[in-house]
């Protein structure tokens, strides 16, 4: 049995995360932010925009 299949519609939407935060840990230390959340009926499950920033010195941009 497939994850989708016996986690339900909402599954792709959480795995994304999970992709999203894998990464964030490679990259270290971030500045994360939930800009968005609007839960969709529709869909049983919802739309996110987070955002995810490292600091200026570790992005090269400054020092």
């Amino acid at each position: 049995m497939t994850l989708p299949a016996t986690s339900g519609r909402g599954v792709n939407e959480m795995l994304a995360r999970v992709a999203a935060f894998a990464a964030q840990e490679t990259a270290g230390d971030a500045a994360v932010s939930l800009d968005f959340y609007e839960a969709i009926d529709g869909w049983i499950a919802g739309m996110a925009m987070m955002v995810a920033c490292l600091p200026l010195n570790r992005a090269g941009i400054i020092g």
